[in-house]
């Protein structure tokens, strides 16, 4: 069995590489697509806090 594993283990030839490469490079791709997302709402909302508080005026009380 051990000898079986190293063959294999051997006869590899860069596969492995190759898929932890597409792994990583989809898990960045996913990241940067949901903070693009998260930009985009958060932004929006922003603005229209902005403007509500704009709106309103303060009086400090004593």
């Amino acid at each position: 069995m051990t000898r079986l594993f190293k063959t294999f283990l051997k006869k590899e030839d860069g596969a492995a590489l190759v898929d932890v490469t597409m792994l990583l490079a989809a898990g960045l791709g996913l990241g940067l697509a949901a903070m693009a997302t998260v930009s985009l709402v958060s932004g929006g909302a922003q603005g229209n806090q902005s403007a509500t508080m704009a709106q309103h005026t303060t009086q400090p009380t004593l």
